[in-house]
């Protein structure tokens, strides 16, 4: 009798471990195949990680400022066959602030108008391609690759339209410190899923290496002299400086990042047949 247990739970086993990746309806629990769609959603280890530290931020009964950054890639991915996947990511942040007011200058003896504005924001699309391997094995393990395509900036605005006193400062009355950068990247990666039982999902985890090139890394510094004239300059940090602090009339700058990072994956299949 156990002779008998022993070799069912084999064939069981091998029933599991072949399934059917031809299988035209993917609710019944077997790997996707060409035709079919998945929507997958992939929070990174670094984007949790910042998702918490700005949610350890926040004191009950204080007024702060907390931005969640740490939003996960979402991805739409096709089966261009069997073992050929095409995907599409997309990522958007923006943080914005605004202030306007009289701002003590001078204690009791000078007040200025005040208009203030911070923002920074990033949009990516992240195509890419993922080959799978053989569809006996009971993990499905996957190679792939994508291409981070972006733009982003930020911005910090400091204008000052009247003055009490009537006394206007050098670099005070106007200050603007902008970026606008293009972004491309190349990223590798690596993963594996598992099905969950007859559900059309998947779960799994993602590793990755990649680069960035962040072109255009520069900041514009608008600032007005004493007389009134508008000033640009150049500078590579960023914040408001003041004149002759590091500006430039012209410069070219650019940066790259590199690391790595992992992913947990999770995708619901569909299709439309």
């Amino acid at each position: 009798m156990a002779c008998l247990a022993f070799a069912g739970a084999l064939q069981a086993q091998s029933l599991l471990t072949k399934g059917n990746p031809y299988a035209t309806n993917v609710r019944t629990g077997n790997r996707p195949g060409a035709g079919d769609w998945g929507l997958y959603i992939g929070p990174s280890y670094a984007e949790v990680m910042d998702l918490m530290d700005c949610l350890g931020n926040f004191t009950l009964g204080n007024a702060v400022d907390v931005t969640i950054r740490g939003l996960p890639l979402v991805n739409l991915k096709y089966y261009f066959s069997d073992n050929l996947e095409i995907r599409g990511g997309i990522q958007y942040y923006k943080r914005a602030q605004k202030a306007s007011g009289n701002e003590i200058f001078v204690l009791g003896t000078d007040e200025k108008q005040l208009n203030y504005k911070e923002s920074e924001w990033y949009f990516r699309l992240i195509p890419g391609v993922a080959y799978h391997f053989s569809p006996k094995n009971v993990l499905d393990v996957y190679v792939g690759a994508s291409v981070p395509l972006g733009y982003e900036g930020n911005l910090l605005k400091k204008d000052y339209p009247s003055w009490t006193t009537g006394i206007t400062l050098d670099g005070e009355a106007y200050e603007l410190n902008e970026r606008k950068s293009l972004c491309v990247g190349l990223e590798a990666f690596i993963g594996l899923q598992a099905f969950v039982a007859d559900l059309p999902l998947s779960i799994g985890l993602e590793y990755g290496l990649s680069g960035i090139t962040h072109m255009g890394e520069k900041y514009k510094y608008e600032y007005k002299d004493a007389a009134g004239a508008l000033q640009t300059t150049y500078t590579p940090n960023f914040g408001i400086t003041s004149e002759g602090t590091g500006d430039f009339r012209d410069l070219k700058a650019s940066s790259k990042v590199f690391g790595s990072d992992f992913r947990l994956t999770i995708t619901y299949y569909f299709n439309n047949k």
